[in-house]
């Protein structure tokens, strides 16, 4: 899967390395997905539904969302 990601007034391409699908014929989403740039997404985690990244949050995102919440 070939992602577009905005950065500033560009765009880069994000590449999907590794996904772990999940669902029947014509119900098939991913229930883990890394992308080249580190990032890990797992459905139920960060409102990733297991079709895009767009507009949710990855696993670091996350846990780093949380580290605040604990620390503050």
């Amino acid at each position: 899967m070939l992602l577009m990601q905005k950065v500033s007034t560009t765009y880069r391409m994000i590449n999907t390395i590794s996904s772990i699908g999940i669902g029947s014929s014509g119900n098939n989403k991913n229930a883990v997905e890394v992308l080249t740039n580190g990032e890990v997404y797992i459905t139920g985690i960060g409102n990733y539904i297991g079709i895009t990244t767009t507009g949710v949050s990855s696993v670091q995102g996350m846990i780093s969302y949380l580290s605040d919440q604990i620390i503050t």
